[in-house]
């Protein structure tokens, strides 16, 4: 009788052993997951490569209700939630890559924005120097160089930013100066323009 109750008690044992070995959740491909995630974030991913990082995220989320879903079930099955992971894995990490590479791009954009704006400021000023000066002219130019004296600012502003490491505002911020001195420097010429074909009639 002994020997029987030793044996149910021992098979009891093994079945719940198994029982609970099949309804294990993935911690390792979790950790994994979750690494990843960290290391994109890590790399500026949030700010560079938003969208897939999203994905990754959103996808661990439903990943994480499918692990809370089977730990309830008797025999737990984690097939899906394991390719759901190796998803937020390998999303998570090309958003990290993506972020480093659209970093190098947006420093390359923001240098050569800058450099063009700079060449336009200076084209800008020499042209208002040159610009007639008569009594309609004057309260005009006077306008223009407000505005280039904005622009100059927001430029150095910018400048000071970019060299601090900031890129997103930053390259905003150099776009906008870059057009309204491009909007400046074509008034300037339409004007200059204008009053060369004046003087020869």
């Amino acid at each position: 009788m002994k020997k029987s109750i030793l044996k149910v008690s021992a098979l009891l044992a093994v079945m719940a052993l198994a029982f609970t070995s099949c309804n294990t959740a993935p911690q390792a491909e979790i950790d994994a997951a979750l690494a990843a995630i960290d290391s994109a974030k890590v790399a500026g991913a949030e700010l560079y490569a938003p969208v897939e990082l999203t994905q990754a995220m959103d996808t661990l989320n439903v990943a994480m209700q499918g692990v809370e879903e089977q730990k309830s079930k008797l025999f737990g099955n984690y097939d899906a939630t394991l390719v759901q992971l190796d998803f937020v894995k390998t999303t998570a990490l090309a958003s990290a890559s993506h972020a480093v590479v659209r970093k190098e791009e947006i420093k390359v954009e923001i240098a050569q924005l800058i450099d063009t704006t700079t060449v336009l400021l200076a084209e800008n000023k020499t042209l208002v120097a040159s610009a007639p000066k008569g009594k309609e002219g004057a309260s005009a130019l006077e306008a223009i160089q407000n505005d280039i004296n904005v622009i100059e600012a927001s430029l150095t502003e910018a400048t000071t930013q970019f060299q601090a490491g900031v890129l997103i505002p930053t390259i905003d911020q150099v776009k906008a100066a870059n057009e309204k001195a491009v909007a400046v420097n074509t008034e300037l010429k339409t004007v200059a323009e204008k009053y060369s074909k004046g003087k020869k009639k």
